[in-house]
């Protein structure tokens, strides 16, 4: 009897210490900084989850429950040939949708008495985009430098055949067949001419000179900047702008430059009819106040592999476009402290949203 109560005394011993260990455990479990999944490896079905899952695939706990991760089953697979843990990197969808840039780290543990993987994730969305944006920005410095360079180069004997063209001209009377070929070679090299210029201010920005202004002015000083385009087009433009915007600190110029460019492509992107919707509003995005503006077309639309390709230098789909028109307009944006955004859906029309910060 009494080695049964001191068994039985160990036993309540050790039930305690489960128990507390089990409620550390569960403490850190909901508490941890990142995701943690708990999966059955017999089902790869989620058995478990704490409150960063919830956060990281915008959903409930319920909803995580069941979830299959099947998909990575194959990274997990060393844990049952003798590794401790695995990372790999790999994506993830979140229940809007959303796909994420994820880093795993699994390894085998021992949950309510069964042997299930231990999944810590670790959300690389935002460190990923903030690389490839120094990546880019380093790689159009670089552009930019060698663009300048190139077209310093060009622009000098550029001139002295645009002259000695315009000297011939003179030579041949109007319709004979020299000057027809002199037409088309002289503007030939004032297309070149103005891909040149749009390098040089593309590598050599000029810096904005800001003051306090109103977009609104902005806005109603570019309209008819295209109201020739939209008639000849029959483009209905319908402008819907919020009255008594706080004023936002800009290059007017500049700005106006960008709005032009963004209106310029929605024109071109419409092949008959349609219509070019432009607001402006202020909107809150996570704390911060924006003056937004939005330029909305009906037009064909941009494929979703391209989206990301818009803003490059040179990248354009036109014929007679410089594809340096988007690339200046996000250069004057960044210049501001501002942000250019786009959506798109081929068929349905594109929509840009340029934001400026309310100081």
């Amino acid at each position: 009897m009494y080695e049964l109560e001191r068994a039985n005394e160990m036993l309540r011993q050790m039930n305690e210490e489960l128990q507390i260990s089990h409620e550390q455990y569960k403490s850190l479990f909901e508490n941890a900084g990142k995701a943690i999944f708990i999966v059955q490896p017999e089902t790869w079905v989620v058995i478990e989850a704490n409150n960063q899952a919830e956060e990281l695939l915008k959903c409930t706990r319920d909803e995580i429950l069941n979830l299959s991760f099947e998909r990575y089953k194959k990274f997990f697979q060393p844990l049952f040939e003798g590794e401790k843990v695995v990372n790999f990197e790999t994506t993830i969808i979140d229940f809007e949708g959303t796909e994420k840039i994820v880093e795993m780290t699994a390894k085998l543990i021992g949950y309510a008495y069964t042997s299930t993987i231990q999944v810590i994730v670790s959300d690389l969305t935002e460190k990923v985009k903030i690389q490839e944006e120094l990546i880019q920005a380093e790689k159009l410095a670089s552009l930019g430098r060698l663009s300048a360079a190139i077209a310093h180069e060009i622009r000098n004997p550029l001139s002295a055949i645009s002259v000695n063209l315009q000297f011939l001209l003179k030579k041949f009377p109007e319709g004979s067949q020299e000057r027809k070929y002199l037409d088309l070679t002289l503007e030939g090299v004032r297309r070149i001419e103005k891909i040149v210029e749009a390098t040089l201010n593309f590598a050599r920005p000029s810096k904005p000179i800001v003051k306090d202004e109103d977009i609104n002015e902005v806005i109603n000083a570019t309209l008819p900047l295209v109201e020739i385009s939209t008639l000849k087009k029959k483009i209905e433009v319908i402008p819907k702008l919020e009255p008594e915007l706080p004023k936002v600190k800009i290059d007017f110029k500049q700005i106006q430059q960008v709005i032009l460019n963004i209106l310029t492509n929605a024109v071109d992107a419409i092949e008959n009819s349609g219509w070019i919707k432009i607001n402006s509003y202020l909107e809150d995005e996570g704390g911060v106040s924006y003056v937004v503006v939005s330029i909305a077309d009906s037009g064909c639309g941009i494929p979703k592999d391209e989206l990301n390709k818009i803003f490059e230098p040179f990248y354009t789909k036109k014929s007679d476009g410089t594809g340096l028109g988007l690339a200046i307009s996000r250069q004057i944006m960044n210049n501001h402290g501002g942000k250019i955004e786009v959506e798109s859906e081929v068929g349905r029309g594109t929509t840009f949203y340029l934001k400026f910060k309310v100081k």
